[in-house]
């Protein structure tokens, strides 16, 4: 299971209660360019603001960027988990490879947060020339040597890969990552040849968990999580940096073993949560305690793994993964 965050106590900004707008914390929107913010919530220790016009999302605090970058290159816990689920992501990842093939024939690949490179491995087996970006220096080290694989350990910009050289690009959870959504999508413009093809998947705060739970959310509301997409704010920026749409799709899981504590949250009793699993009075949520309340406890386990119904959201483009496949024009 994957490890379980706890949710401070979030506050909602009604909006009649919000200030005028004034100048973004962070400069224009990326996403559409207008300088009208508006805070939206607080959580996780950060205020997040939403641009009035296309309800963009980010986080709202001065950040230490040079701390952010130095945490993630000693970082090893997502390339640990990336191989416990190795085999598993090799499928996912085709079926992305597979979708993109559907306008693009196979070429130079380039995964943009690739972590130990499961993606390069599926793209390898399909016929493409891989590369891969990851910041995480020993997992990066780890996925070259064990894979074969040419993966760099610097931001994209700083890569060195020439203007045009590549077919396809992803980014598989990684824009929402980082401070300068749109500079980083200029650069990818510039790295693939025209007519080649940018793959996104991300939070979907514009899905059905997203509406219900908001600064609750314990998948999108994370701290690692500097911006907050759903798909018109998405679909905005693609096309802002001269990307043409081609298809958006959502997906949905069943199982969510977080889910009990997104809606705990939200509902802000987190304290009553606490007294399921044995903890009463206790701040935070204890992770060993939550996973045995959910394992052991019936209607827990049933909530956990059965309750969403994940069906009705892929149907209904409400999932809480956000999938979008634009073409660079020309």
């Amino acid at each position: 299971m994957a490890q379980v965050v706890a949710q401070p106590e979030a506050r909602d900004v009604v909006a009649d209660s919000a200030p005028d707008p004034g100048p973004p914390t962070g400069g224009a929107c990326p996403c559409c360019g207008a300088e009208a913010f508006v805070p939206a919530y607080e959580a996780i220790g950060h205020r997040f603001e939403r641009c009035l016009v296309c309800g963009f999302q980010r986080m709202a605090d001065a950040l230490d960027l040079a701390s952010v970058d130095a945490q993630y290159e000693e970082d090893r816990s997502h390339g640990e988990l990336a191989w416990q689920e190795h085999e598993q992501n090799l499928r996912r990842f085709d079926e992305i490879l597979a979708r993109i093939e559907r306008s693009v024939a196979p070429g130079r690949f380039l995964d943009v947060g690739c972590s130990l490179g499961t993606s390069l491995v599926a793209a390898r087996q399909r016929g493409w020339e891989v590369s891969g970006i990851e910041l995480s220096r020993p997992v990066a080290e780890w996925g070259s040597e064990n894979f074969d694989l040419d993966i760099r350990s610097v931001h994209l910009a700083e890569a060195g890969f020439a203007e045009g050289s590549f077919d396809a690009i992803l980014m598989n959870h990684v824009l929402e990552h980082v401070a300068d959504p749109g500079g980083v999508l200029a650069t990818c413009h510039g790295l693939l040849r025209p007519g080649g093809a940018i793959y996104q998947s991300l939070p979907n705060h514009g899905g059905l968990k997203g509406r219900l739970f908001a600064s609750a959310w314990t998948y999108g509301v994370v701290p690692q999580h500097l911006s907050h997409f759903d798909k018109r704010s998405l679909r905005r920026l693609l096309e802002r940096q001269g990307f043409v749409v081609q298809r958006t799709w959502t997906h949905s899981e069943a199982k969510d073993p977080h889910l009990l504590v997104s809606f705990m949250g939200r509902i802000g009793r987190m304290d009553k949560l606490a007294e399921w699993c044995g903890r009463p009075g206790q701040e935070g949520l204890d992770e060993e305690a939550y996973v045995r309340l959910i394992t052991d406890r019936r209607w827990a386990h049933f909530v956990s793994q059965r309750f969403w119904p994940a069906r009705f959201c892929r149907w209904t483009g409400l999932g809480e993964d956000l999938h979008m496949m634009a073409l660079k024009e020309g």
